[in-house]
């Protein structure tokens, strides 16, 4: 999705080990690397406010 849509940011749900869903936010960035092209992403688990 980050790469057909040129976006660095997006949500989405993952579902863990468990079966468990859980809201994230990924940031990704293509990095290039020995004449190939690596998508280097940062995952965030989103957690409710009280």
């Amino acid at each position: 999705e980050a790469r057909e849509k040129s976006k660095n940011y997006f949500n989405f749900k993952h579902r863990t080990v468990n079966e468990e869903a859980k809201d994230v936010e990924v940031y990704s960035q293509p990095i290039p690397f020995a004449e190939k092209e690596y998508l280097y992403s940062i995952i965030h688990e989103k957690h409710k406010i009280k």
